[in-house]
């Protein structure tokens, strides 16, 4: 089994063919035993520490990275990584930034990195998107509208802002038997707030 961020791992208790039972083990001095109740916990909390995003990606290379988005978002964020009159190429960004992990002989990508710098981070991880639904009241009505944002992770979020940002639109629905009505509308960058109407008979 290839050594992986993915902790810990476990093993079959019994070599048979077939569906396995399954247990984690650790080692005690020259012996190694299965690990149990307050040695398991211990176990979980020792080999959660490495968040997803800093893990190691061995499915992916560096190819995969554009040094071009890379450079970009820098900018972005006035990084002197990329002043002008500094010319650092891909790799030792790469390395500067900690996004990529020396496996064996070559070095691999974090997931971070995917998700940024990758021009389709859903090749890795399927659902890497963004989705914003509109419906027609609040209590799931008929679909109005269904959109997608796809891209590195931050042009995802940047666009779905934009798009709210962008909303101005007022929904009104008559309640039976009142002479009021209920209306829902958005305000630029404020979300949504629901109001009380006053139609004519």
């Amino acid at each position: 089994m290839p050594a992986s961020d993915i902790r810990p791992h476990h093993a079959p208790i019994k070599l048979q063919k077939g569906k396995q039972e399954r247990a984690y083990y650790i080692r005690q001095g020259s012996e190694t035993v299965e690990a149990k109740d307050d040695i398991l916990t211990q176990l979980m909390q020792m080999t959660a520490k490495v968040p997803f995003d800093d893990r190691r990606n061995l499915t992916a290379s560096l190819e995969a990275l554009s040094p071009a988005l890379l450079r970009h978002f820098l900018s972005n964020i006035n990084s002197d990584l990329v002043a002008p009159g500094i010319d650092i190429p891909a790799i030792d960004l790469y390395r500067k930034l900690r996004i990529v992990f020396k496996v064996n002989e070559h070095e691999v990508p974090k997931n971070v990195a995917l998700l940024f710098f990758a021009y389709n981070p859903e090749d890795f991880f399927p659902g890497a998107r963004i989705e914003v639904v509109q419906f027609g009241d609040d209590t799931g009505g008929d679909l109005i509208e269904e959109k997608f944002f796809r891209g590195p992770l931050h042009t995802q979020i940047t666009q779905v802002l934009d798009y709210l940002n962008g909303f101005n639109t007022t929904l009104i629905k008559k309640v039976p038997h009142q002479a009021e009505a209920r209306c829902g509308f958005s305000l630029r960058g404020n979300g949504r707030s629901d109001c009380e109407c006053r139609l004519s008979p």
